[in-house]
Parts: structure tokens; sequence; C-alpha cells
């Protein structure tokens, strides 16, 4: 999902809020579902995984899917994307 050049850092922030907004008994299931997504083998995987915690997390822990689903916003906003692109997602840079 995220570029690999955006580096760890960024990852390991994501985690650690999603972590804050996980009970304690599901922390180790968030975490692996999460490098699901950042360390698939390729886009169409990582579109796959995130659509699988979406499902999986949004009865379950609908504070985790909103974190998750705010830092995809912000990450839309960063990076310029062609119109093509912008009209498979509903979500539109500001």
């Amino acid at each position: 999902m995220w570029k690999q050049d955006a580096g760890a850092a960024v990852r390991v922030h994501k985690l650690r809020n999603l972590e804050r907004k996980a009970p304690k008994h599901a922390l180790a299931e968030v975490k692996a579902d999460f490098h699901g997504i950042v360390y698939a083998a390729s886009e169409a995987a990582a579109r796959k995984a995130h659509a699988d915690f979406v499902s999986k997390w949004k009865s379950r822990c609908p504070g985790v899917v909103k974190s998750l689903e705010e830092s995809r916003r912000r990450a839309l906003h960063d990076v310029p994307l062609p119109e093509a692109a912008l009209e498979k997602t509903s979500v539109r840079p500001t």
C-alpha cells in the first residue's frame, strides 16, 4: 500500500496507531493483518489484504479500521494520482 521509499518509520507509526485502537487480546492479529497489507508481494495482493482487513475488523473494532482509512486518505492527498486512478476511489484529494 505504501511505497517502499516511504520507509519503515511510516509503517511502524501506523501500526502503533492501530494497536492503540485495538483491544489487547487482538493486538497480534491486527499486527499480522496489517503486515499482510504493507508487505504484500504486489499491489493487487495489498488491495485484497486491505479489503480483508476492513471486512474482518469493521465490526470487531471500528476504531482500527477508521485509523487505517484515515492514513489511506492522507496518503492520497500527498501523492499525485492520475485522474483515471482517482475515478476508482471514492476518496478525492482536496
